[in-house]
């Protein structure tokens, strides 16, 4: 089964498309306060933590993400169960990986400014 892409998520998530600014407003929000703030645990992820000695719980992440957002995650947006995991996970990779790479540019933002 192929991963679902940006834009079929962004329209179960019920967004009209995702350079809709409606979606990149609460993406952005997404980034900076639910991961950010509330879970900056699950930003490293599973491969960048493969040199070291944790994990990353990624399980726990989707449920929490369910509850948090509970319009935009009902199991009523997805054909199944499996779809909204599957949908959920590709969301959470594609989020955190934005995030370490908006990360890398700010730090070598203020090194080069420095």
């Amino acid at each position: 089964m192929p991963r679902p892409q940006a834009a079929e998520i962004c329209r179960k998530l019920g967004f009209q498309s995702t350079s809709h600014q409606d979606y990149q407003n609460w993406v952005s929000e997404f980034k900076r306060v639910w991961l950010g703030q509330k879970h900056p645990d699950l930003i490293p992820g599973p491969k960048a933590l493969a040199d070291e000695d944790k994990t990353v719980e990624w399980e726990s992440g989707l449920r929490a993400m369910y509850v948090d957002y509970p319009t935009e995650w009902a199991l009523a947006n997805f054909t199944s169960p499996a779809d909204r995991r599957d949908c959920a996970m590709q969301f959470l990779i594609l989020q955190t990986k934005k995030v370490r790479q908006d990360e890398a540019e700010a730090t070598k933002k203020a090194a080069e400014a420095a």
